[in-house]
């Protein structure tokens, strides 16, 4: 179990520096998300095996929590619970989507992944900046 955790702990690590709803630039994400699905790819047994074969609710949840820890500082402070719902909406995406894209063996590239992602943050950006 300790092994599972440390490798899942080096998992989450990996993950992009930029935060996908404080982006300036669509591109600079989208280049840094991109290495990220290749990360997964070229690791494609190690994630198979941790994200489908291992993938109950803790891991799920430890995703989320380290994702939002780590990229929700905006979020966090705010008491907005609009842009904490459509945060959290962008986090769970993220990962259903990746676990679809391993279990289907990787049937998009890595840049078309990461494109199809930002589209969806760009949405829910938008949804977001619109007020009642």
């Amino acid at each position: 179990q300790s092994l599972v955790y440390d490798i899942e702990s080096d998992i989450l690590n990996q993950l992009p520096a930029s935060a996908p709803m404080d982006i300036d630039t669509d591109e600079r994400f989208a280049a840094e998300l991109e290495n990220f699905l290749e990360f997964i790819k070229a690791n494609k047994s190690m994630f198979n095996f941790i994200m489908i074969h291992l993938s109950g609710e803790e891991f799920t949840e430890r995703q989320v929590k380290y994702i939002a820890e780590r990229y929700q500082s905006r979020v966090a402070r705010s008491d907005n619970l609009r842009l904490r719902y459509s945060y959290a909406y962008c986090i769970y995406g993220t990962i259903g989507l990746i676990k679809d894209w391993i279990k289907a063996s990787f049937p998009l590239s890595c840049r078309d992944l990461a494109v199809l992602l930002i589209r969806m943050y760009t949405r829910v950006r938008k949804l977001d900046s619109v007020k009642n």
